[in-house]
């Protein structure tokens, strides 16, 4: 049976909705196509074996990408050339939460993210090493064996220590001259799976999340910052789940064209629960 919190349902999908037409609508801009890779592994530590109470969570991401395009200009600022720049991005992803119930919880966390670029000139300038902290709210309607719909609602506190933004020189030009060095960020995810068959381990996998600035920074613009659509398959178990599939990755640049990124996802998820009892052979 659907969990008592399904009242709030129409409001869910009313945001997912309004997130997606948000994306789309970013895409009528010229943008700059791009192909790269995601590799995330992440260990969900639940404390209770009824799924509420506290919960630890360690997520790793290893992502390869080619873009952004380095934009080359003259003096009159006309594009004369254009560079890939391939790179590597780190995410390294800690955080506490309270599951209150089996469809709702809140968490807090930290965030690393690295990104070194291969080209060691341009690596000097866009290397980055950006830190964040982060509020969560995680909502979940569940269809016992054939349904799961969850609602991410996190908000992140952004600070660059090195690389562009966390100084007030970029590109020899005074930015951050009266902004703060923090940068604000919403972002909201609707995510369904749905089982092809009844308490089978198989499942097709949709979400979207929108991002959205709330503080204009050395390298932020308050409005849409981008929009991720996913669509995969997932294997799943007691213990463990993998998921792989396209993903689609549409980010907003207020000074050069926008990323529009197509790229191949691939998740591994750890389940760990201390105490909890094998499942029954069948």
């Amino acid at each position: 049976m659907i969990r008592r919190s399904s009242r709030l349902l129409p409001l869910v999908v009313g945001v997912g909705v309004a997130a997606f037409g948000g994306g789309r609508a970013s895409a009528t801009t010229p943008s700059e196509p791009d192909l790269g890779i995601w590799n995330q592994v992440m260990i969900d530590l639940n404390l209770d074996a009824k799924a509420k109470g506290l919960r630890l969570v360690l997520d790793f991401h290893l992502r390869r990408m080619n873009s952004p395009l380095q934009y080359v200009r003259d003096m009159a600022g006309n594009v004369i050339e254009t560079r890939q720049n391939p790179n590597t991005f780190a995410v390294v992803r800690p955080a506490i939460g309270y599951m209150w119930a089996k469809w709702g919880g809140l968490f807090v966390g930290y965030i690393w993210l690295p990104d070194f670029f291969d080209d060691p000139v341009f690596a000097r300038a866009r290397n980055v090493d950006e830190h964040r902290i982060y509020e969560q709210l995680t909502l979940r309607w569940a269809l016992e064996g054939r349904l799961d719909i969850n609602w991410r609602n996190r908000v992140e506190h952004r600070i660059r220590t090195h690389g562009l933004g966390s100084d007030d020189i970029v590109d020899g030009v005074a930015q951050t001259l009266g902004m703060g060095r923090w940068a604000h960020r919403f972002r909201q995810q609707l995510r369904v799976a749905v089982n092809f068959k009844k308490d089978a381990p198989w499942q097709l996998v949709v979400y979207d999340e929108f991002f959205f600035h709330l503080a204009r920074t050395a390298y932020t613009e308050p409005g849409f910052d981008q929009n991720r659509i996913f669509v995969g398959l997932a294997y799943e178990t007691r213990a463990a789940r993998v998921e792989f599939g396209y993903l689609n990755q549409y980010i907003h640049r207020p000074r050069d064209p926008d990323n529009n990124n197509h790229l191949f996802s691939l998740a591994f998820i750890i389940k760990l629960t201390p105490g909890q009892k094998p499942a029954p052979k069948k």
